[in-house]
């Protein structure tokens, strides 16, 4: 209820939206196995604070879910879809050329998450680079690439989770941390060595 009362959290709501159903599934079956081991008072009780705490929590979002965000509803659809995929790698290991669920390098997991929409990538950040169609930095969206360097060629990819003119966040595959989110907008690491963006969504 708090979340929907901002645009951020109605953004948040939506990524997560499919996690989130996945997670009162799991929990109101877990319910379901205390009632048969007759557990009746334990089972009572957190079956209630399940329904209240997913009161809510769609199986899908609607099509009026995506209309504040100002993109057709079926694209946006699209794009969330990616990163509701994507978030479920959290905290898988980076490995150098990694290219499962495995283990990832930054252009392996790109490249794992779109071949899942049928979107086939190169398999380098740099020529994901040259096949994607350059968006500003004001327009990038959920979904877009997000490409860095050292001054270089492009050495770096990552999956935009935020939403035209905010606070620029993605996922990515980080050597230190594995499949995780970080900011861009502020980090003392990944802003000065942002290069550009790109859209291969058609």
């Amino acid at each position: 209820t708090q979340l929907n009362k901002t645009a951020k959290g109605r953004t948040l709501l939506i990524s997560h939206q499919q996690e989130l159903s996945a997670l009162k599934s799991d929990l109101k079956a877990w319910v379901a196995d205390l009632n048969r081991r007759k557990e009746k008072e334990l089972s009572y009780y957190f079956d209630n604070q399940i329904t209240a705490l997913f009161q809510g929590i769609q199986s899908e979002p609607t099509d009026n879910t995506y209309t504040w965000l100002g993109l057709d509803s079926e694209l946006l659809k699209e794009r969330v879809s990616i990163i509701t995929y994507a978030n479920q790698f959290i905290g898988v290991p980076y490995v150098w050329a990694g290219e499962s669920p495995d283990g990832f390098d930054c252009s392996g997991f790109t490249s794992f998450v779109f071949i899942n929409k049928e979107i086939v990538l190169p398999r380098r950040a740099k020529d994901q680079y040259e096949a994607a169609n350059k968006v500003s930095a004001e327009k990038a969206q959920i979904g877009d690439l997000v490409f860095f360097s050292n001054g270089g060629e492009i050495s770096h990819v990552g999956i935009l989770v935020s939403e035209a003119g905010k606070e620029k966040v993605m996922i990515h595959a980080s050597s230190s941390k594995g499949i995780t989110f970080d900011k861009i907008d502020g980090s003392s690491y990944w802003e000065k060595r942002l290069h550009g963006f790109g859209s291969i969504i058609k």
